[in-house]
């Protein structure tokens, strides 16, 4: 089943953050301390997650950029606020230099992209071309898989969760048995198709957060604000061992261009680029729109731009 009406790329327009307009953030409290910050206007409804504690907060994503996300942060807390993005596509980055304490994964790989104190993306990582413009941006703490971080009265688990890339992470707090796992968990489609990404560690990485939350634990996820419970997370991983398996026959799909395939278990799919092609290009500009259509072949024969 193709979810075509989500699947379409409307990209943002490249100007700079501007003040938002009334009700561009939707703001869902979770309890009296942590926060969904959600864009319902923003093609992706991108949802980024604020945990607050007493000396300090987490912000958990970013947003997309398409409007100054930090005065929305700082109503919300009072305490000083790091920066932790659950992995590095420009729509989880996009207000990220925003804020000046900023956390990433402790890897080799990554603090090779240090270069004159600026941590600098890739397009491939940023999954956007850019404009050809670098996209970069101060790192301050560099948190290592398993570290826990203390708010002041209440403690988070950093944890590395690879699959949907290989820089993706996901916070875990075993005292109120629930995750915040980006894009690791997708109500739309779990996403294998960008650069780097890589099915059987998004089932590993699944495995690791459902042995860290216990028996009833559930998450939150990077695109919905709806709460993902322990049933739901099971019939995922049971999906996504099915695709492995090869049980379930894909769909092709085009985004941007490009075959993708797409492996439904309904209500949830598998998104990914197929075994014989590249994995999805950065996308060409913020202006650009690109749509997901069932082929990407138009009926003149010719490749969808």
């Amino acid at each position: 089943m193709i979810r075509s009406a989500l699947l379409v790329l409307l990209l943002p327009s490249a100007a700079p953050a501007q003040p938002a307009p009334d009700e561009w953030f939707h703001i869902v409290p979770i309890d009296r301390q942590t926060y969904a910050i959600s864009e319902p206007r923003y093609w992706q409804q991108n949802v980024s997650y604020l945990l607050i504690g007493s000396s300090k907060a987490v912000l958990f994503d970013s947003g997309s950029g398409t409007y100054n996300m930090r005065p929305t942060v700082e109503r919300l807390a009072n305490v000083p606020v790091i920066a932790i993005p659950s992995h590095l596509h420009f729509d989880h980055v996009g207000n990220i230099r925003e804020f000046t304490r900023i956390g990433l994964l402790h890897n080799a790989g990554l603090l090779g992209q240090v270069h004159n104190g600026e941590f600098q993306e890739t397009q491939e990582q940023l999954l956007l071309r850019n404009d050809g413009r670098k996209f970069s941006f101060r790192v301050t703490d560099w948190l290592r898989d398993g570290q826990r971080i203390d708010l002041g009265g209440r403690s988070i688990l950093f944890v590395s969760t690879p699959g949907h890339t290989p820089d993706s992470v996901s916070l875990v707090e075993p005292a109120s048995a629930r995750a915040f796992t980006g894009d690791l968990v997708n109500r739309v489609a779990i996403g294998a198709f960008s650069e780097g990404a890589d099915l059987g560690q998004t089932l590993r990485s699944l495995r690791k957060i459902r042995m860290l939350l216990g028996p009833t634990g559930g998450v939150f996820e990077g695109h919905s604000e709806q709460f993902v419970r322990r049933g739901e997370l099971d019939s995922m991983q049971v999906g996504i061992e099915q695709v492995l398996r090869g049980k379930i026959t894909p769909t092709d799909v085009c985004i941007s261009g490009q075959r993708m395939l797409e492996y439904d278990f309904a209500p949830f799919s598998v998104l990914s680029a197929p075994p014989d092609g590249p994995p999805l290009r950065p996308l060409p500009s913020r202006e650009r729109a690109a749509e997901t259509h069932v082929s990407c072949t138009m009926r003149s024969g010719n490749t969808i731009p």
